[in-house]
């Protein structure tokens, strides 16, 4: 397993880019920790954060912490979601990180 990977995100998030985001999942090679940087989205749609909140049920990332970062705008429409149990909220990408590691596998942060 490889350390942690950052992924960085900006522009919409939507079930239109949600494809291309797949993708590049899935041309990872199985990190440690998956950090999701979305304070660049400008706009996330419902069904993507319910994508995002059900990463770790994948089965390439099934081994995988996952810490989420988003800005406020972005964790409104993770309020309006369905979140999986276990999701918890940061006020920065160190803690989302430093979180991701406490958890171990298969934990899912969303941060500010």
């Amino acid at each position: 397993m490889q350390p942690h990977t950052v992924l960085k995100l900006s522009g919409t998030l939507d079930a239109l880019s949600l494809p291309r985001f797949f993708t590049i999942l899935e041309m990872l090679s199985e990190p440690a920790q998956l950090l999701v940087d979305l304070s660049r989205v400008d706009f996330c749609s419902v069904s993507a954060v319910r994508a995002l909140t059900e990463l770790r049920m994948r089965d390439a990332l099934s081994d995988t912490a996952i810490a989420i970062i988003a800005p406020e705008h972005v964790r409104s429409v993770f309020a309006l979601a369905q979140q999986q149990p276990g999701v918890t909220v940061h006020a920065s990408l160190s803690d989302a990180a430093e979180s991701a590691s406490r958890r171990g596998v298969r934990s899912l942060s969303l941060a500010q």
